[in-house]
């Protein structure tokens, strides 16, 4: 019995509410107290969740956003390298005829394309400064084209291994921009007139061999570029063609027939 009150002196509880020791009541937390109190944690832990979950989402948007720009900036500078080297260069296909140094089929409103020269891609040209194991090669010259593949919506690249093609020559081709949904590129003369072929059909150019051979090695002024994408809408640049463009030369008029 003694040691039973002993006990009960040393908790401060003898089967009544306990007591501190400054003689205060000892309550515990009501039933009331304790779901308020998870509740609180509860939002709490909602509001810190969504929080992370935003964060990360904004940082793969972000993420996103950057690999899209580094894609764009890529394929532009790679159009604007090719197109700022382009060689005043004609090559012979596989059949053995002469084409120009740069050509561009865009079709008409009825769906053919309007040139003279045949063609399988919409651009298609001759450039200068390429470089194979730190060595020029073939002159630096190579041939280059442009096709968009409307199915997968991918602009492409396309090289040859040699100028003058033949039946066993397999071109390269390599996507360089995905999500486009229209291109276009526009021929600048030197008196910037655009044309949506080239060469143009409205030179004056005789049918003697030197002029063809100039018409061959024609090269536009500046070209600009028009892509429209998925994402970001409308995209245009112009890029200009070489310094000295080569063009042809028009036979001198007679002036025995000037008035």
């Amino acid at each position: 019995m003694l040691a039973r009150h002993s006990d009960m002196e040393q908790t401060g509880c003898s089967g009544t509410p306990c007591l501190s020791t400054d003689g205060q009541l000892i309550r515990g937390f009501t039933l009331i107290e304790l779901l308020i109190a998870i509740s609180i944690f509860s939002l709490i832990a909602l509001v810190s969740f969504e929080g992370l979950r935003l964060a990360g989402a904004t940082q793969e948007r972000i993420t996103q956003a950057r690999t899209r720009q580094a894609e764009i900036e890529t394929a532009l500078t790679i159009i604007s390298n090719d197109l700022i080297q382009l060689a005043p260069r004609a090559v012979r296909d596989a059949s053995g005829s002469l084409q120009p140094a740069y050509i561009r089929n865009n079709k008409s409103a009825s769906g053919q394309k309007n040139t003279r020269y045949a063609s399988s891609y919409p651009l298609i040209f001759t450039r200068a400064g390429i470089m194979q194991m730190g060595l020029l090669y073939e002159h630096g010259l190579q041939r280059v084209a442009y096709n968009y593949d409307a199915n997968t919506r991918q602009l492409r690249r396309i090289v040859w291994p040699v100028l003058d093609t033949g039946n066993a020559d397999t071109p390269r081709a390599y996507p360089i921009l995905s999500g486009v949904t229209a291109v276009d590129f526009r021929q600048i003369d030197q008196e910037f007139k655009e044309h949506l072929n080239w060469p143009p059909a409205d030179t004056n150019i005789h049918a003697d061999q030197n002029n063809q051979i100039n018409r061959l090695m024609y090269l536009p002024y500046a070209i600009k570029l028009k892509l429209e994408l998925d994402d970001l809408g409308l995209i245009e640049r112009i890029i200009p063609g070489v310094s000295v463009p080569y063009h042809p030369k028009e036979q001198p008029k007679d002036k025995s027939t000037a008035r």
